[in-house]
């Protein structure tokens, strides 16, 4: 769900946002509107507000959220957030139970990110990491390119219909302890890695994930996910994935009835989406089009083993 909300000319207000309220009073005369734009999915929600009047804030956070807040456009004057200077780019969490106060002066973008603590839970126990205990905690995360990028790309996410998932995944992956993020999972053995990877997508029936999504499925670097699969399959993860989708077409064109069936259908459903790049990759692998493929299944519709 999307909602917009502009609002002028008042001296004070109160905010309802999933997992957090906030109140503002007018710091002064300034003329302008404020805009709260949302978008809202089960477990997760991103706001971004743009700060048309200079105001004094505060938020509270409930006993079942976590809150991710980040200026992301900087106004003409400065803006403080719990008596210290706000910059663009810093992210600053909240967990349950834990308080906000802010400065925020005109001209100002924030980017609020709520997530309901039992879906970050359930993200960190799949990812196997330690978030530790958030309760009535504030912290500042290091400021990196990573984490202002995955604050901005998680609200235009959302905001095309993704389902929170990635956003979700990003938060645990930011606010994991560093001791869970790096750990003894430096010594997990190739096979363990490929493992973890190939495990994630058989539940998940994906074929082409972003490498970045894997690195966290397998709680590893790019570079170590990338040698997991040398030492496995003398082929980069990128590859491994074209050849493990190529097999599965080459299953699925095997066993199918030509009248009901084409090439393009069974192709687009594990994930090509440039047919021309598909066919080559086809021929090189298997020695024949997939056309011959499919035309070749055995006239009394028996499945192949």
């Amino acid at each position: 769900m999307t909602t917009t909300v502009q609002v002028n000319d008042v001296d004070s207000m109160e905010f309802v946002l999933p997992g957090v309220q906030l109140g503002f009073t007018r710091a002064d005369a300034t003329p302008g509107t404020t805009t709260f734009h949302s978008v809202m999915h089960p477990g997760v929600s991103v706001h971004e507000i743009n700060i048309g009047f200079s105001m004094y804030g505060s938020g509270q956070i409930d006993d079942s959220s976590l809150v991710v807040v980040m200026p992301v456009k900087a106004g003409t004057e400065s803006t403080k957030w719990e008596g210290e200077s706000a910059f663009v780019g810093m992210i600053q969490v909240y967990g349950p139970g834990a308080s906000h106060t802010a400065l925020d002066t005109a001209g100002w973008g924030l980017l609020v990110q709520c997530v309901e603590m039992e879906a970050v839970a359930e993200v960190a126990e799949v990812l196997g990491v330690d978030i530790g205990d958030w309760e009535r905690r504030r912290s500042r995360l290091a400021v990196s390119k990573r984490l202002t990028q995955w604050a901005i790309s998680g609200f235009n996410e959302l905001d095309s219909g993704a389902d929170g998932s990635a956003l979700a995944r990003s938060i645990v992956e930011a606010i994991a302890t560093p001791s869970a993020r790096e750990g003894s999972y430096r010594r997990v053995s190739s096979a363990a890695i490929v493992g973890r990877v190939e495990e994630y997508l058989d539940s998940t029936g994906a074929w082409f994930p972003a490498i970045t999504e894997l690195c966290a499925v397998a709680r590893v670097s790019e570079r170590r996910l990338r040698s997991a699969f040398i030492d496995q399959y003398d082929l980069p993860p990128a590859r491994a994935l074209r050849v493990r989708a190529l097999r599965g077409v080459h299953r699925h064109l095997a066993n199918a009835a030509p009248d009901s069936t084409t090439v393009t259908e069974v192709a687009t459903a594990h994930g090509f989406r440039h047919l021309g790049d598909f066919a080559r990759y086809f021929r090189v692998v298997f020695g024949s089009p997939p056309s011959e493929t499919l035309q070749s299944t055995p006239a009394s519709g028996l499945s192949l083993p």
